[in-house]
């Protein structure tokens, strides 16, 4: 997404991809097995996992002394730095392609959702990615912005820890990274990830993002809370339509993915989720929706890499999946 630098430096082996949420702080360290360094989509036989945890920070203040205590000890000082900023962090919007020429496309997009966000356009940095589509459709275009006083922040911090940031990435194509290991026929996957009371919805092909949304459900609000210890009633998969809304959505994304993306349907869902009664929302969905739909398990995935529980895939999925694309080429100058 955005490059911070434009000349790069000598660098230690690899990457540190990065992550802050509100529970603490998600880093992988990737490395590249293979000398080719200008692939577009990430490759599983060429990018090694070597150490991926999470670390508890519930106070933003304490990022630094945290995160900085973790690298030295484990020696990355140094290491390039990848940052994945999470969706309440920045606003996505998918727009028309504005008619203009390619070169007068980055200033184009600018003033699109200068309307959209409530801070100055001064004080926003705005990118864009184009969306796959029909011929016969108008080009389609997601453009992400954020403040650009946040961006400041986390050169910053990053510069305090010993970590050299090269590039700002989104969730959305982060996860793409790792929709493109699933995708072997290149026939399109829609990543499912259940977390609490949110579903993410991100449909992708040869690793390029189509599709992405967010949903709400009471029922995985439920399985959520029920996961955490509380006693809530009826959370059964299979009873009174359940999941009926959540099918609902994912119908309807299926259908705009057909409809304005690709005429045929994607060739599987994957289900990312530590919720409750996994097994039974997948067989429920293939069932329902007539698809294939499988669990996420990265390990079957990742040759090479450090073992990564469960509870570590869903916590650092997004920079997982940043860290799949280290041979990737920056996609703009910032």
């Amino acid at each position: 997404m955005w490059s911070l630098f434009g000349k790069k430096t000598q660098q230690p082996e690899g990457a540190c991809c990065v992550s802050f949420n509100s529970d603490g702080i998600a880093l992988t360290h990737a490395i590249t097995t293979s000398s080719n360094s200008n692939k577009k989509q990430a490759d599983d036989s060429s990018v090694v996992i070597k150490r991926c945890d999470f670390l508890p920070c519930k106070n933003p203040v304490q990022r630094e002394l945290v995160l900085g205590s973790y690298i030295k000890q484990n020696n990355l000082q140094n290491a390039n730095c990848r940052v994945v900023l999470q969706p309440d962090e920045y606003r996505l919007f998918f727009l028309d392609a504005p008619n203009v020429p390619e070169q007068e496309l980055k200033m184009a997009v600018r003033w699109l959702v200068k309307d959209l966000i409530d801070y100055p356009l001064g004080e926003a940095a705005v990118d864009y990615f184009e969306v796959p589509g029909i011929s016969s459709q108008r080009s389609k275009i997601y453009v992400v912005a954020t403040r650009l006083k946040m961006l400041q922040h986390t050169a910053q911090l990053m510069k305090a820890v010993n970590l050299k940031l090269s590039h700002v990435d989104i969730a959305e194509l982060a996860l793409a990274n790792i929709t493109s290991m699933l995708d072997a026929e290149n026939k399109g996957v829609m990543l499912l990830s259940l977390s609490s009371g949110e579903v993410g919805i991100l449909i992708a092909k040869g690793g390029t993002v189509c599709l992405t949304r967010y949903v709400k459900t009471a029922f995985i609000a439920n399985l959520a809370k029920e996961s955490q210890g509380e006693n809530v009633p009826n959370t059964e998969v299979t009873s009174d339509h359940q999941l009926d809304p959540l099918i609902l959505q994912i119908q309807r994304s299926l259908d705009f993915y057909r409809r304005q993306i690709e005429s045929s349907m994607p060739a599987k869902i994957v289900l990312c989720s530590l919720l409750g009664q996994q097994h039974q929302l997948v067989e429920q969905l293939s069932k329902d929706l007539g698809i294939v739909v499988e669990l996420l398990d990265l390990n079957e995935l990742l040759k090479g890499s450090v073992s990564i529980n469960m509870q570590q895939q869903t916590d650092c999925l997004t920079v997982i999946g940043e860290g799949l694309g280290i041979n990737q080429q920056d996609i703009t100058e910032f």
